[in-house]
């Protein structure tokens, strides 16, 4: 529990696969049998991530990355993903901030070489806090400058079947 991070604060980690970042952690200690309202640390980092969703549906995560030196909040495919898997995990699956990323996730869905999957296509958002509609900063592919560095073709293969 000690090492749950504050989720508004830049953890400089090394991106959503580092066992530090805070889905992982909360996803560990499900699987160590901690529950939703057995502490009031874990109920107040996932009420963090609902505060955090960009008009679109995908949640956010705060901190610096290759294309942002300053930390932004900002959102990979997958950082959604992990989230809402933690969110249901914890008894939150009814929130409509995780049933909008459901939603979102089936949208986000492309045909890849591989058959439908997901692109990553990372976003760059202001912090704003939850029900506030805010300007998209934009989106760009991998090894993009920063936000909008891409234009409207860095947004992925074309999508097919959306659910």
């Amino acid at each position: 529990m000690q090492r749950l991070p504050d989720w508004e604060a830049d953890n400089h980690l090394s991106g959503h696969s580092s066992p530090a970042f805070a889905p992982n952690l909360l996803n560990l200690l499900a699987d160590q049998g901690v529950s939703a309202g057995d502490d009031a640390r874990v109920e107040g980092l996932l009420d963090s991530f609902l505060d955090r969703q960009d008009p679109d549906g995908r949640f956010l995560s705060f901190g610096t990355s290759r294309a942002f030196t300053t930390p932004v909040w900002g959102s990979l495919l997958c950082d959604t993903h992990a989230i809402t898997e933690v969110l249901i995990r914890f008894g939150r699956a009814e929130d409509p901030a995780v049933v909008r990323a459901m939603c979102q996730m089936a949208a986000d869905r492309a045909n890849t070489p591989q058959d439908l999957g997901w692109p990553c296509l990372p976003t760059g958002q202001p912090a704003t806090p939850r029900g506030h509609r805010h300007q998209r900063a934009g989106r760009w592919g991998p090894g993009a400058r920063g936000p909008g560095a891409g234009g409207p073709e860095a947004k992925g293969p074309e999508v097919g079947n959306r659910a």
